[in-house]
């Protein structure tokens, strides 16, 4: 069961565990906040104390969170690049993630090196750079953006 952590300013910065919430609650880091419907949850101890823990808590003080660039995975790089291979005139579907610069010529796992490409273009790369194997890419790699 999850429980939603708001900021001190009331912005949503994640989730949490019943568990760490009712520590967070109980040791005055944060305070819950009651929804209209009443969807509390109500912990007991061992000892016979309950607990009423609200589906949202609020952080007492006010906690900086840090921007964060996301992870340049594979569902992340096919919805930047559309879900449409990159490789040439080549019009297909993508359904797998494909290094620029090969791996095994120290190619890394960034934003600027994955694109999208069909499995027939992956397959027919290979080993080799775009250039090298004679097609140019439709737009250049960047990092996803929040926009």
């Amino acid at each position: 069961m999850s429980i939603v952590v708001l900021n001190a300013s009331r912005e949503i910065i994640g989730t949490t565990s019943l568990r760490r919430a009712v520590n967070m609650i109980v040791s005055g880091a944060a305070v819950g906040i009651t929804l209209a419907d009443g969807a509390d949850h109500v912990v007991t101890s061992a000892s016979g104390h309950a607990v009423i823990v609200p589906p949202m808590i609020a952080l007492s003080e006010y906690v900086h969170v840090p921007f964060r660039r996301p992870a340049p995975t594979k569902a992340n790089v096919l919805a930047r690049d559309g879900q449409l291979c990159q490789y040439g005139p080549c019009t297909r579907r993508a359904t797998t993630v494909d290094h620029v610069v090969p791996k095994s010529r120290g190619g890394a796992n960034s934003w600027d090196n994955l694109v999208a490409a069909c499995i027939r273009c992956n397959n027919a790369k290979g080993n080799r750079t775009p250039r090298e194997w004679g097609r140019r890419l439709k737009q250049r790699p960047e990092a996803l953006s929040w926009a």
